[in-house]
C-alpha cells in the first residue's frame, strides 16, 4: 500500500526521486494530556528545532534524550531495513536524507558482527548504539545533529525512522505529547514553521498530540495549516454563563435568512474548517473588511457579541471562526427540509421503547425540554475520553454493579460523539456516552465498544488466542457453547480463525451505522419499527462485545452522562432511561458460561430450539453483571425527592427487566446499586492513578484531604489533575493537595455544606498566609457572620471539626500552605493526624464541646447534645442517634470521618441509618433454601421484603 502523493496536501509532501512512504503525518490538537507517553516538550518563545544557545539545545535533542524515544528510533529502524539487502538500506536511507554519518552505523546496527561469544555479540551492539571509548554510538550521532546544527533535511529524514512501520505492520505508535504556550506566538514565522515540519515528520510514525489552552490551539491551526478535525473543541465564546440554546435564541430573533451576518454564518459553516480571514469574507460577500468587521465587533447585534463567533489574529490579518452556537445557529436557519426534521427526531425523540424492537413501540408525547444537539450529516467521531474523566469513572465504579455520580458534567456539542478510554495493557475500557434516548445511547455505546482500538489494544488475536483465557478453548471446541449460551453473534462456522471473528465484528459495526444512514435516508417503510431495530441490532452487538470481552478478561466500565438530569429530566423521561439500562445489563450479565437473558427472559420457539440450558448449581445459584455502569451528571438537591425517585425507580426496573418464561432456570443475577456514596479505596484508586500519571506517589495524607474536602473520586482526579509532572518520582506533598484543591469551583468543595462554608473553604485555599476576618468576608463576598456567631455560623462548625482554625494571625485551614515557609510541612487537620487513636464519636464530642459552652447543659441527660454522652448501649457505647438527628448538619460527616479514619466506629443503629449499597436482583430464586429459611437469607442479602 502507497499514498498518492499528489492528493497529499504541500506541506506533507516529501519527495525524494521515487521515495513515497506510506504513512501521512498527521498532528492531533487536544486540551487534554493524552494517558501516557514517550516525551513530553513544550513550544515557547525559546523553542528552536536545533541548537541556538549553551541553554537551549533544541528540542530535537531533547527528544533523542528520552528512552522511550530511543527505544522508538532503534525499533524503527530495524522494521525499516526489515527486507533490505544492506546496498539497498544505504539507498533507502541516503533517498530519505538520513546523514552519512549515521548510515553507516545504521547498517551495522541492523546487521550487527557475528562473534563467537553471543555477550560479545550483544556488548558490540550496546556499543554502536550508546558509544564506547573510541566510538560514538547511533543515538549520540542521532542527537548531535541537533547540538551541532546539521542541515535541517538530515533531521527531519532521521525524525522519520522514529517509530517506522508500514501499515500491515501492527505496532503501538510512541506518543509525544507538545505542550504550546501563548509566548510560542513570539517566535519569528520561520521558526515556528521549521518546528512545526519536524512535529510533521514525527507524526509519520508517531501519535504527536499538540495540548494547550483552545484559543492557543486554534491560533495555531490557523496560522500553521492545521488540520482540526480530531480536535474537540470546548469554546462557548462570549456569555460563557449562557446556554448554547439561549444564544442560538437570541440569534434568531435578530438575524434573518439573508442579513449579512447570517451570510458570514453561512460561509463560514461551509468552510472545512470553519474559518475565514476577514478578506476572504469581504470577496465573498462583495462588501468591504469595514462592513464584516461591523457585523462582528461593532454592532449591537454583533455576531462576537451573540457568542456565535470568534476572532483570531494571525501576523497582520484576523480570521473570524465559527462557534458552536453559531454552528447551531445557522443550521436551525437553514435546514428545515423533511429529511432532516426525521433524522433530528430520530436521535432526539425520546423513544418509549417497547422490549427494545421486540413489539411494536407505543406512542408519547413531545420531546423533553431543551433541543439536543446533532452537528453534520455525517457519523459522529469516537473521541479519547481524557485520563481525568475515565480515571473517575474507574474509581467510582462498583463492581459488577451500578454507580451513581453527581458530579457536573458539561454537555457535548454533539450529542452523537462518544469517548473511549483503554488502559496500555488492553485490560480495561472505559466507555462514555451522553444520553438522550435508548436508541442513540445504545448505538453510541456499541461503536465505542467495536472502535479500531478495542482491536488494537484489547481484543488483539494474540489475547484471543491465549490458553491464560476461556474464549480460544470455546472458539476451537465449543462454539456452539458460544453462539448458544454466550449468545455471541457474528460467529457462523465458517469462521476458521479469530481474525475472521474479528472482521466479522467490524462488519457487523458498519452494518449497524447503514442501518443510521437509511434513517437519514428515510429508507423504511415503518419508520417506528425500524428504529427498533437499529435499537435491537446496537443492543445486540454491545452485548456481543461485552461477553467477549468478559472471556478475555477484559473489564469494561460503561460511563453514562447526564448533563440535564436535574434540570429536564422527569420521570416519564427517565422511564426510558431505567429500562433500557434494565434490558441493557440483563443481556450483559451471565449465569457461569450462560447468557443471562437467553436463560431468563427469551421467548422465542426458534431460538430456545438450539438454546443449550444451563445446570444450576443448587449451592451457588446466583449470576452477575458483567463489568459496570457509572451514571454521572447532576442529580440536584443531596436530600430531595427526584433524585431518591431516580434511584428508586432504577431499582425497580432492574428487578424486572422483562418477563421471566414459565420455565426458566432457577438462578438470579445480583446487581449491588451504589447511590452517591463512596468508600476511601475508590479515593485512593482515584489519586494514585492520577498520581501515577504526574510521577508522584499517593500518601495516606493525601487521600484522607481529599476526602474529607471533595465529595467523589471524579473531583479528586480532577483536583490531582491540576498538578504538574516530576521527572522523578516522589511523595505528594501535602501543600500541593492545597493547591489542587484550590483549583476546583466552589461548589465541588464540601460540597455537603452550606454556600457560605464552601466560600470560606475556597477563599482560604487559594491564599498563602492566614486572613483576618474583614479580609476573609471580602474575598470570600459573606458577612462577618458566616464566618463567626457564637457555634451556629458555618465557620463555627467547620472550625468544631477542626477543619478551620483562628490564629493569632487570622484564620486559616490547616493544610501546610504552598508557600516557602510551609511547602514542605505535613500540617493537616487533627483528626488526619490522630487518625489511628481516635473514632468518629470522638471528633463529635469535641464538636460539642467547641459549640456548646453552656456547662449546665453537659448535665442534662434530656439534652439532644450533651445528654446522649451520659446513655451508654449495651455495647458500652454513647447512643448518638438523637445528636444526629438533632444536628443534622452532622449527618454527611459519618460517612467521611469514617472513611479518613478507615474504620467503622458508629453504632450499628447509626450505620444502619447511612445504607451505602443496595443490592436487587432479577431472575427465578431456588424454591428451596438449604439450612435458612428464604427470609433470613434474603435479609442476609439485603433485598426488600
Amino acid at each position: 500500500m502507497t499514498d498518492d502523493v499528489g492528493d497529499r496536501p504541500e506541506h506533507l509532501k516529501w519527495e525524494t526521486g521515487e521515495v513515497v512512504d506510506e504513512r501521512v503525518g498527521e498532528l492531533i490538537l487536544d486540551d487534554q494530556y493524552p494517558a501516557s507517553t514517550a516525551a513530553e516538550i513544550s513550544l515557547d518563545e525559546d523553542t528552536t528545532v536545533s541548537r541556538s544557545s549553551a541553554d537551549n539545545p533544541g528540542i530535537w535533542a531533547d527528544l533523542l534524550r528520552e528512552p522511550d524515544v530511543q527505544t522508538a528510533l532503534v525499533q524503527g529502524i530495524h522494521r525499516f531495513a526489515d527486507g533490505r539487502t544492506a546496498s539497498e538500506l544505504q539507498a533507502a536511507l541516503e533517498a530519505r536524507g538520513v546523514a552519512d554519518t549515521l548510515r553507516g552505523v545504521i547498517t551495522r546496527v541492523v546487521w550487527g558482527v557475528e562473534r563467537d561469544d553471543p555477550d560479545d555479540e550483544e556488548a558490540y551492539i550496546r556499543e554502536l548504539l550508546y558509544g564506547g571509548d573510541d566510538r560514538d554510538g547511533l543515538l549520540y550521532l542521532a542527537r548531535r545533529l541537533g547540538t551541532q546544527r546539521a542541515p535541517a533535511d538530515q533531521i527531519l529524514g532521521t525524525a522519520r525512522l522514529i517509530g517506522w512501520a508500514t501499515s500491515d505492520q501492527k505496532i503501538d505508535p510512541p506518543t509525544i505529547a507538545v505542550s504550546v504556550q501563548q509566548s510560542f506566538r513570539e517566535q519569528t514565522q520561520k521558526r515556528r514553521e521549521s518546528v512545526l515540519q519536524l512535529l510533521r515528520q514525527l507524526a509519520r510514525n508517531c501519535e504527536v498530540v499538540i495540548v494547550g489552552a483552545p484559543v492557543d490551539l486554534r491560533w495555531l491551526a490557523v496560522a500553521h495549516d492545521v488540520d482540526r478535525a480530531a480536535f474537540s473543541e470546548r469554546w462557548s465564546g462570549p456569555g460563557k454563563s449562557a446556554a448554547i440554546d439561549e444564544r442560538v435564541d437570541q440569534a434568531l430573533d435578530v438575524l434573518d435568512r439573508e442579513c449579512k451576518g447570517t451570510q458570514i454564518l453561512r460561509h463560514l459553516h461551509n468552510r472545512p474548517d470553519e474559518v475565514m480571514s476577514y478578506h476572504a469574507l469581504a470577496s465573498a460577500l462583495m462588501v468591504s473588511t469595514a462592513t464584516i468587521s461591523n457585523w462582528v465587533h461593532r454592532r449591537d447585534d454583533a455576531l462576537a457579541e451573540l457568542g456565535l463567533v470568534e476572532t483570531i489574529d494571525v501576523g497582520r490579518q484576523t480570521h473570524v471562526e465559527l462557534g458552536p452556537a453559531g454552528r447551531e445557529a445557522i443550521e436551525t436557519i437553514e435546514t428545515e427540509t423533511t429529511r432532516q426534521q426525521r433524522l433530528d427526531e430520530a436521535f432526539s425523540d425520546p423513544l418509549h421503547s417497547s422490549e427494545h424492537g421486540r413489539v411494536v413501540p407505543r406512542e408519547h408525547g413531545e420531546p423533553p425540554t431543551g433541543d439536543p444537539r446533532r452537528k453534520g450529516d455525517g457519523l459522529a467521531p469516537v473521541a479519547t475520553l481524557s485520563r481525568r474523566d475515565a480515571y473517575g469513572a474507574i474509581a467510582s465504579r462498583r463492581e459488577n454493579g451500578f454507580s451513581l455520580v453527581d458530579h457536573p458534567v458539561e454537555k457535548t456539542d454533539d450529542y452523537r460523539v462518544a469517548g473511549i478510554w483503554v488502559n496500555p495493557t488492553g485490560s480495561r475500557v472505559v466507555t462514555s456516552t451522553e444520553y438522550v434516548n435508548p436508541m442513540q445511547y445504545w448505538v453510541s455505546t456499541a461503536r465505542s465498544l467495536t472502535h479500531r482500538r478495542i482491536f488494537e489494544y484489547c481484543l488483539t488475536p494474540e489475547r484471543l488466542e491465549s490458553a491464560d483465557h476461556s474464549f480460544i478453548d470455546l472458539f476451537e471446541e465449543h462454539r456452539e457453547v458460544l453462539r448458544s449460551s454466550r449468545c455471541l453473534g457474528h460467529l457462523p462456522d465458517d469462521h476458521d480463525t479469530v481474525e475472521d471473528f474479528i472482521d466479522a465484528l467490524q462488519d457487523a459495526r458498519s452494518d449497524l451505522e447503514d442501518l443510521t444512514s437509511q434513517l437519514h435516508n428515510g429508507d423504511f417503510d415503518d419508520e417506528d419499527r425500524f428504529r427498533g431495530d437499529i435499537l435491537r441490532e446496537a443492543l445486540g452487538l454491545a452485548g456481543t462485545m461485552v461477553h467477549l470481552m468478559d472471556l478475555v478478561d477484559v473489564d469494561v466500565v460503561r460511563e453514562l452522562r447526564l448533563p440535564t438530569f436535574s434540570s429536564d429530566f422527569d420521570a416519564d423521561r427517565w422511564e426510558d432511561l431505567t429500562q433500557t439500562l434494565a434490558v441493557g445489563a440483563a443481556i450483559q450479565s451471565r449465569y457461569g458460561q450462560f447468557s443471562a437473558y437467553r436463560q431468563l427472559f427469551e421467548q422465542r420457539e426458534q431460538k430456545l430450539d438450539w438454546t443449550i440450558f444451563v445446570d444450576v448449581d443448587a449451592a451457588d445459584p446466583v449470576g452477575e453483571m458483567i463489568g459496570s455502569f457509572v451514571l454521572v451528571g447532576n442529580f440536584g438537591d443531596r436530600d430531595g425527592d427526584k433524585r431518591a425517585a431516580f434511584v428508586e425507580d432504577l431499582e425497580t426496573e432492574l428487578q424486572s427487566p422483562s418477563e421471566v418464561r414459565d420455565d426458566a432456570p432457577e438462578f438470579t443475577v445480583d446487581i449491588p446499586i451504589r447511590a452517591f456514596e463512596f468508600d476511601r479505596e475508590q479515593f485512593a484508586l482515584a489519586t494514585a492513578k492520577m498520581a501515577d500519571v504526574k510521577n508522584l506517589r499517593p500518601t495516606r495524607e493525601a487521600v484522607s484531604l481529599l476526602r474529607l474536602f471533595v465529595g467523589n473520586p471524579y473531583d479528586a482526579a480532577t483536583a490531582i489533575n491540576w498538578l504538574g509532572s516530576e521527572s522523578h518520582l516522589r511523595d505528594l506533598r501535602v501543600s500541593e493537595i492545597r493547591y489542587a484543591l484550590s483549583k476546583l469551583p466552589t461548589d465541588r468543595l464540601v460540597p455537603h455544606c452550606t454556600p457560605g462554608a464552601q466560600a470560606i473553604v475556597k477563599t482560604l485555599l487559594a491564599v498563602d498566609e492566614p486572613l483576618s476576618t474583614t479580609e476573609l468576608a471580602e474575598a470570600a463576598d459573606i458577612a462577618r457572620s458566616t464566618i463567626s456567631r457564637g457555634g451556629d455560623a458555618a465557620g463555627d462548625r467547620l472550625q468544631a471539626l477542626g477543619l478551620l482554625e483562628q490564629t493569632d494571625d487570622g484564620w486559616r485551614l490547616p493544610i501546610a500552605f504552598n508557600n516557602d515557609e510551609e511547602r514542605y510541612d505535613e500540617t493537616v487537620p487533627w483528626v488526619i493526624n490522630e487518625a489511628e487513636q481516635v473514632a468518629v464519636r470522638d471528633i463529635f464530642y469535641e464538636a460539642a464541646q467547641e459549640l456548646v459552652d453552656d456547662p449546665t447543659r453537659w448535665g442534662d441527660p434530656g439534652d439532644p447534645v450533651c445528654g446522649c454522652w451520659l446513655s451508654l448501649t449495651d455495647k458500652g457505647l454513647p447512643d448518638l442517634r438523637p445528636l444526629i438527628d438533632y444536628w443534622e448538619w452532622l449527618d454527611p460527616w459519618v460517612d467521611i470521618f469514617e472513611a479518613v479514619l478507615d474504620e467503622r466506629s458508629m453504632l450499628a443503629t447509626v450505620e444502619e441509618s447511612h445504607p451505602s449499597e443496595a443490592t436487587v436482583a432479577f431472575g427465578t430464586p431456588p424454591k428451596q433454601t438449604s439450612i435458612q429459611s428464604p427470609r433470613e437469607t434474603i435479609q442476609q442479602r439485603g433485598y426488600s421484603i
